[in-house]
């Protein structure tokens, strides 16, 4: 085959009409996927720790944007189906890492009174790139796949340069690492401060007490050592990791069934993506004035009751009743993940709170993998695809009950701060601290 008829003909939607004699086996044909996700596996635990203990947030996201774009575009380019699975893997390593760096530089450089605020914006942005990926794909639907890739791949280089050169790194990263001045010089920025203000704050800086790490800082993984070290940050991260899990089953495997309730497939996808909106707008409102557990616990009960009940009543009811219940189970389900993610970030301080992001986020990304094979079970029984559905959101939901509560409670940086808080907050010592 010519090289530029892979192009420019429009009959080459997929990998298996181009490469039919390597896709014969359907392990083959899914290796693209599955290496994808295991670079973002990778790339969350390999890189994640770094932006903890020595990139910083920036630099890591600037690394992983130019990572994942380089892998994406390249995959274009690919002949063979082994090496368009390398780059996939490629792709995925920097993927793994990007939205822990969003989540974390974005509330690490503002207030409690805003932190929940952006972190809804960070999320807004995922779902309307999401609206943009379909919208693109169904301009592009008479072209190569070739072209697709190159199309959604291009925006993250100009995305990287913006970050590079006008957007500041955390002050609490800076600060905790000993880059005094610079953290100063951030904020100052941030603030818009002069020069009396400038001098005031330099001199209020150095008269505070910072809690020294004990880690080693010049050890590039040291932060996943240090959150082992702790019992209750690990027990911490092993419960919030499961309801990730539990989470992103649903959050993940909603969209990917709708296609088997009756209706148009773009329209059915199209309206799971648009109730994100709402979703995110009424947690924007809501943020400072609901408790985090509490909250997630209500709505990922009322998502499992949709859920079951959409599994139950399928055979029973079409059109847009049962798309009306399988809507309303997956808008709980992401205010419940908005929620979610953002009391991640809450829970553990400055020192570990991008590796403690990466490594729920690896949690969040098994349940990716598991949720189209519970889609799949759904070719045979709605009420076992929606019933496992209902059931893994729900019974995540009630570990929360085993975690503290952080709404309203001062961002801390290191190990200690973090445990002198939650004591001081507690008549009765140690209880937050799992």
């Amino acid at each position: 085959m010519h090289w530029r008829s892979i192009w420019i003909r429009p009959n080459h939607p997929g990998m298996l009409p181009e490469w039919s004699r390597e896709s014969t086996s359907s392990i083959i044909s899914g290796l693209p996927t599955c290496a994808y996700f295991i670079g973002c596996l990778v790339g969350g635990l390999v890189l994640g720790s770094l932006a903890d203990s020595y990139l910083g947030r920036k630099k890591l996201l600037v690394i992983s944007c130019v990572v994942m774009s380089l892998g994406g575009g390249l995959s274009a380019f690919s002949t063979t189906m082994l090496a368009y699975s390398c780059l996939r893997f490629v792709s995925g390593i920097g993927r793994g890492s990007i939205m822990t760096c969003v989540l974390c530089l974005s509330t690490e450089i503002v207030g409690k009174r805003w932190r929940g605020h952006v972190s809804l914006i960070a999320f807004s942005s995922f779902t309307l790139g999401f609206l943009l990926l379909v919208a693109t794909a169904y301009a592009l639907q008479d072209s190569s796949w070739r072209i697709v890739y190159v199309a959604t791949t291009i925006p993250a280089f100009p995305y990287a340069m913006v970050v590079y050169f006008l957007v500041v790194d955390s002050p609490r990263w800076l600060f905790l690492h000993g880059n005094h001045e610079e953290a100063i010089l951030v904020l100052v920025r941030l603030l818009q401060a002069d020069l009396y203000s400038t001098k005031s704050l330099t001199s209020m800086f150095y008269r505070v007490r910072i809690v020294q790490e004990t880690t080693d800082i010049a050890n590039k993984y040291s932060a996943i050592t240090h959150l082992v070290s702790k019992r209750w940050a690990t027990q911490r991260l092993i419960l919030v990791m499961m309801m990730g899990f539990g989470v992103a089953l649903v959050y993940i495997g909603m969209p990917l069934g709708v296609g088997e309730l009756g209706l148009n497939i773009y329209l059915s996808v199209a309206s799971n993506t648009l109730i994100e909106i709402p979703a995110s707008v009424i947690t924007f409102f809501l943020v400072n004035h609901l408790c985090r557990r509490s909250t997630i616990l209500l709505l990922t009960t009322l998502s499992a009751i949709f859920s079951i009940t959409c599994g139950i009543a399928h055979d029973k009811m079409e059109g847009w009743g049962i798309i009306g219940l399988e809507l309303m189970s997956y808008f709980t389900a992401c205010t419940a993940f908005d929620f979610f993610l953002m009391y991640v970030v809450e829970l553990f301080p400055t020192c570990i709170r991008n590796t403690a992001v990466s490594l729920v986020r690896q949690g969040i990304a098994i349940g990716s993998v598991f949720s189209p094979i519970v889609v799949a079970l759904g070719k045979d029984s709605s009420l076992l695809e929606y019933g496992i559905l209902g059931l893994a959101i729900g019974l995540s939901g009630l570990l929360v009950v085993f975690l503290p509560e952080t709404r309203g409670k001062a961002m801390c940086d290191t190990m200690e701060e973090q445990e002198h808080m939650e004591i001081d907050s507690n008549d009765n010592g140690t209880r937050d601290l799992l």
